[in-house]
């Protein structure tokens, strides 16, 4: 069963899946946003999946050069993961 009281994750953390009305704009290449979202606590499988569902690309299949995601992430996961937002 999906958590959330609409019966999705919409609005979640993209780590600990608790609410936050907070983003962490990424932009770079594929390879680069996934290993962010690595660090940010995501195991390596759930990192490509989470990039390649926000980018909308086919399974197996990233898109090439620069790109622009944002992810929402608590302020909890980035202090874990010892990253601090920039003002």
């Amino acid at each position: 069963m999906a958590g959330g009281i609409s019966g999705d994750y919409k609005g979640s953390c993209v780590v600990c899946l608790r609410g936050t009305d907070t983003a962490l704009p990424l932009e770079g290449e594929a390879e680069w946003i996934v290993a962010v979202l690595n660090r940010l606590g995501l195991p390596m499988d759930q990192a490509y999946e989470t990039f390649r569902l926000a980018v909308g690309s086919d399974p197996g299949k990233v898109p090439d050069g620069v790109v622009q995601v944002a992810v929402q992430v608590c302020a909890d996961c980035v202090a874990k993961a010892k990253m601090r937002p920039r003002s």
